[in-house]
């Protein structure tokens, strides 16, 4: 009976000290990291309707930037990256900055959520009306607005899986035909115009056509995406 006791004793030993290894190295193995690089960009597609916009530049100024990462078999993870002079990114040229650049750990995700604060926002198009009215149109939010959306694959869904090693390129969308099409076309046609060397300039922002900022405003977050490699 002692011998069975004892023999019980070293084998249960054994096998503890087996799940807490294999427990520890498969913690330790999923703490290994995947590079992340992201990236921001405009959809320049134009809105559709009477009056054509179509958009050819833009500029965001970000304050603050914060991965939120919901794992599925380890400890959930959180960063966050704060930009006290602004972080300034061209959308409408490659924009992969080393600001933006994570090591997240590998492994399965719930999902991954980012959110991040815009001190600013600069959007530029050209919209001609029916009659062949061409003006150039400036839209400018100087002030706070916070994004937050989830990554999502190209089929939408928010499950991701990342591997050691293998860089992802997550890219953030931001689509201001959407903003605009808010607008009703009456409302615009009748912006009030600045003439600057002849040339007609639709400024919108706080206090320069401020019924249309107001439109505009509310729709700024929703429908901006983060695509992982599109």
């Amino acid at each position: 009976m002692k011998i069975h006791l004892h023999t019980t004793i070293i084998l249960f030993s054994i096998w503890a000290l087996l799940v807490v290894t294999t427990s520890c190295n498969k913690e330790d193995f999923l703490k290994n990291p995947t590079p992340i690089f992201f990236s921001l960009e405009m959809d320049s597609e134009g809105t559709n309707g009477t009056n054509q916009i179509t958009f050819d530049s833009a500029t965001v100024v970000l304050s603050s930037f914060t991965v939120i990462g919901d794992r599925a078999e380890a400890e959930d993870y959180e960063f966050t990256r704060t930009f006290p002079n602004g972080l300034n990114i061209d959308l409408k040229r490659a924009n992969t900055l080393s600001e933006l650049q994570f090591d997240l750990p590998q492994g399965k995700y719930q999902k991954i959520t980012l959110r991040f604060e815009t001190s600013q926002v600069y959007v530029q198009g050209l919209c001609i009306t029916p009659q062949k009215v061409t003006s150039r149109v400036h839209f400018k939010l100087d002030k706070p607005k916070q994004f937050e959306m989830d990554i999502t694959d190209t089929f939408g869904n928010i499950y991701l899986n990342f591997k050691e090693s293998v860089a992802e390129n997550p890219k953030i969308i931001f689509k201001p035909k959407f903003w605009f099409e808010s607008v009703p076309e009456t409302v615009f046609e009748n912006a009030y115009v600045f003439y600057v060397a002849n040339n007609r300039e639709i400024y919108i922002g706080i206090n320069d056509n401020p019924l249309i900022f107001d439109m505009i405003d509310q729709y700024i977050v929703q429908n901006t995406k983060c695509i992982l490699n599109p």
